[in-house]
């Protein structure tokens, strides 16, 4: 493994375990036992390091996404998909928990992060729509558009409340849980074969 990815592993788990504010570019060198000079061939700052990790985020839930269209076939397929949303999530877990306050100094992270969201944002549409096509919904855009910001703004809520608690990965029982959370916003609009 080079220097590059090294530096993008341990710089995701120490922001996913002490918080982003808390990782110094000094922290990262020290702890991977390399130059500054080093990382700073890689990365200009840390929130270089930061935008290359949501950029692999987002390309994760693309790979999501399109797994979405391709599995997911009937209602009983749509809680493995949140199940791996969540996993997803958790595992890039700093950047819903820590970056809204830095993003809006940082133009390097603000654009990241706002397409993160917006992508987040559709995928959720995405995933209610499909849900209605096998009629297991019963919505209206406008509320297919709202649930799916509710069940995005848990998400990032759910995210935060639990990784403040679980520094390290959330245990499976507790990705169930979430998943179940965000069932019960979807539920109150199942038809009755949903």
């Amino acid at each position: 493994m080079g220097n590059r990815e090294r530096i993008l592993e341990f710089s995701l788990a120490a922001f996913n375990r002490q918080g982003f504010d808390q990782v110094s570019t000094l922290t990262i060198t020290s702890e991977l036992a390399i130059s500054p000079g080093n990382l700073y061939y890689h990365f200009a700052n840390r929130d270089e390091i930061a935008r290359a990790l949501m950029q692999e985020c987002e390309l994760a839930l693309q790979r999501l996404s399109q797994q979405f269209e391709q599995e997911v076939v009937s209602g009983e397929d749509y809680w493995p998909y949140l199940h791996s949303l969540l996993t997803l999530l958790d595992q890039y877990r700093f950047v819903l928990r820590d970056l809204a306050g830095p993003a809006l100094g940082h133009s390097a992270i603000r654009r990241p992060l706002t397409k993160l969201l917006s992508q987040l944002r559709q995928l959720g549409q995405r995933a209610l729509q499909r849900l209605q096509e096998l009629g297991w919904l019963q919505l209206e855009q406008t509320q297919r558009e709202l649930l799916a910001e509710n069940i995005l703004m848990v998400t990032i809520g759910w995210l935060q409340l639990h990784s403040l608690a679980h520094p390290e990965p959330l245990p499976p029982a507790t990705i169930r849980a979430g998943v179940k959370q965000l069932l019960a916003l979807v539920q109150p609009y199942l038809t009755a074969s949903g």
